[in-house]
């Protein structure tokens, strides 16, 4: 990042006789070549502790070597200063940390790679792991599968992450981040539950990747299906040759195969800012049958709303797919689906039922994404 000036001399003179108080001015070593993905990790409120030292701290125009650990960061304005208490060192938003080899800890895990710090504001530090791709999946698979499962399921879970990075790598949800560590794209915690079954997952299909016409393909997942997967054309509008419904029918073993949940309508009028609810119907349905349109009545009339907006309302973890039925119950409601998730590609308790089954990890794949290719993108 640039700078709109250098150092002063007399700062890096005070740095560079800070050895006893642990920050020194050194050279960066040189970053570990390959595929490279940035997941923002945590905006953290400061100050920001990071263990795992030695560590070096880079901005693009100084560099400070920091032999204390723990490494406390604290924000003004668009600095960012480190180890405040024991001296006056400070970078830009922006800076890089890394290690000498070993994992950064923030929060208790553990972080390959390096870590880039941004100052969102007087008090939060947006956190983002910039690291190697094949290590980010080692750490992602048993935090969206288990690598207990059959092994030719978490490599077709691997394939389908690998693809889904590398396509939101191409379109980064921001100029300082390719993707999110959560549900919003994939749960990652670093490797603080990264084994052995994970490692080998990931080097038996390194560097291949979903495709279609020569694309990496936006390769969706999701937990269980119920049966049948949906297109992305029915969940988000956009039709797509790769995500396609198909069905399924192997992933009978999921514990959300079917589920039922009570709301009372006094919660559904809170989240909708409604009164006097009176029924929740369900009025248009897509070809696998999940809810497209349901119509909330009240006293004084009624409100359209799409099956996925209600579910984000009233919770995924309660209303865990479009896939469901409502009935009446005085003043609540009961809602009986099948599935979770949005249904959209890799069903991953299918994928566990068809590893099972013997099938290996690219027929799985190109079930549940359609005409598409397995290729080798490194």
């Amino acid at each position: 990042m640039q700078r709109k000036h250098q150092t002063p001399f007399r700062l890096l003179l005070f740095l560079a006789g800070w050895l006893g108080a642990g920050l020194a001015i050194i050279h960066a070593a040189p970053a570990r070549a390959g595929e490279r993905i940035r997941v923002a990790i945590t905006w953290k409120k400061a100050p920001l502790v990071l263990k795992g030292g030695p560590f070096t701290v880079s901005d693009g125009s100084s560099e400070v070597a920091v032999e204390t650990n723990p490494l406390s960061v604290t924000v003004e304005g668009r600095q960012l200063h480190l180890n405040w208490e024991q001296g006056k060192a400070s970078v830009q938003s922006g800076a890089r940390v890394a290690t000498r080899g070993a994992p950064i800890k923030i929060e208790g895990a553990p972080y390959a790679g390096d870590v880039v710090l941004h100052a969102e504001d007087r008090t939060k530090i947006l956190v983002v792991n910039d690291l190697d791709l094949e290590d980010y999946l080692v750490g992602i698979v048993n935090h969206e599968v288990s690598s207990k499962w059959p092994i030719e399921a978490v490599k077709a879970q691997v394939v389908a992450s690998r693809s889904y990075a590398l396509f939101r790598k191409k379109r980064p949800k921001d100029s300082r981040y390719d993707l999110v560590a959560t549900v919003m794209d994939q749960v990652y915690r670093g490797t603080s539950r990264a084994d052995e079954a994970a490692e080998q997952a990931v080097r038996e299909t390194a560097g291949l990747v979903i495709t279609t016409g020569g694309d990496v393909v936006e390769a969706y997942y999701h937990s269980c299906c119920g049966g049948q997967t949906e297109s992305s054309q029915a969940v988000w509008g956009r039709p797509e040759s790769s995500l396609q419904g198909v069905p399924c029918g192997f992933d009978t073993d999921c514990p959300n195969t079917y589920w039922e949940t009570g709301i009372s309508a006094r919660e559904i009028e809170r989240a909708f800012g409604l009164k006097g609810l009176a029924d929740v119907v369900v009025e248009d349905t897509s070809g696998s049958g999940r809810v497209q349109r349901l119509r909330l009545q009240t006293e004084s009339g009624s409100r359209a709303v799409s099956g996925k907006v209600f579910r984000e309302k009233m919770g995924f973890n309660r209303i865990r797919s479009t896939n469901f039925k409502v009935v009446g119950q005085g003043g609540s409601f009961k809602f009986m689906g099948s599935g979770s998730g949005h249904g959209v590609g890799l069903c991953q308790w299918g994928a566990r039922g068809m590893a099972q089954a013997g099938h290996p990890f690219d027929e799985i794949l190109k079930r549940y994404y359609t005409n598409v290719e397995i290729t080798r993108a490194y």
